[in-house]
């Protein structure tokens, strides 16, 4: 700081300069501004994985309800799973709106939730288009700050296809194990039986085990193995086809068969393994 000198005439005669040590408040303000960019950064950082989270949150499928059963919470995963808009859905119960079928009575859902927090199990609900939904829930008891009972998380994953998948194949075993005429599951790749029922075994005095795992041509006599080949991959090339040839019993007699084959394929298209329907 500089301070004028002044004589009794008030003529400048002068300066008292005066001098502080600065150093400390210099890198006091270092600190500080060091301090402001972390901070920043920090929240930035924090912002985005707040955003992430969100983003993640919206692929999976979750509502919050009151305990009355009141929609208090409808993410993106909803709108999109059952074509409620949020607007639509937050306000209304969950399950008159969905229409939910639970697979016990609610009161008993409920009282399991209430004394041990959480809940899972499958529920069926319906769409705003009207689809039936398949879902395996989890439902999770939120408290309070003075631990009361407050409201209740639903995170869901639609389970609809792999519900349907399990049925066809549930009603495809029970017609390959008690139909009364042969089939027969083989493996593309190397020919072998995958697994036969017990009348396509019975018809060549085999039990069902005794064919898993073998070669399909230990049921062709030799002389016929070129035109089984032949016919096999002109099925392969088309997806389905018939063939007339003679199959060995393991008494060594020989069976005369109507074939009828389909081809199953993979993702990529290729044949996996054959389904083959056959008559004596």
């Amino acid at each position: 700081r500089a301070y004028p000198f002044r004589s009794p005439q008030g003529v400048v005669d002068g300066v008292v300069l005066t001098f502080s040590e600065v150093t400390a408040l210099k890198q006091a303000e270092a600190v500080l501004r060091r301090g402001k960019r972390e901070l920043e950064d920090l929240v930035a950082r924090r912002t985005e994985e707040l955003r992430e989270k969100a983003r993640l949150l919206d692929l999976a499928t979750v509502m919050v309800r009151d305990l009355d059963g009141r929609i208090t919470y409808w993410n993106t995963g909803s709108e999109r799973l059952f074509g409620w808009t949020r607007a639509e859905a937050e306000g209304r119960v969950s399950y008159e709106l969905l229409q939910t079928v639970f697979p016990q009575p609610i009161e008993a859902i409920m009282a399991q939730l209430l004394r041990q927090g959480h809940w899972s199990g499958e529920l069926r609900k319906t769409a705003k288009d009207g689809r039936a939904v398949d879902l395996a829930v989890t439902w999770v008891l939120n408290r309070d700050a003075a631990s009361r009972p407050a409201s209740i998380l639903e995170v869901a994953s639609d389970v609809t296809e792999r519900n349907r998948l399990e049925e066809q194949a549930d009603r495809w075993s029970r017609v390959f194990e008690s139909s009364d005429f042969g089939l027969a599951h083989v493996r593309a790749s190397d020919n072998t039986f995958i697994e036969v029922n017990a009348a396509f075994a019975r018809q060549r005095g085999y039990q069902p085990e005794e064919l898993a795992g073998r070669s399909l041509h230990s049921l062709i006599p030799p002389e016929l193995w070129a035109e089984a080949a032949a016919a096999i991959a002109g099925f392969d090339d088309v997806g389905h086809g018939i063939l007339e040839t003679i199959h060995i019993r393991k008494d060594g007699s020989r069976l005369p068969v109507l074939v009828e084959v389909t081809v199953l394929r993979d993702a990529a298209g290729r044949p996996e393994s054959r389904v083959a329907y056959a008559l004596d």
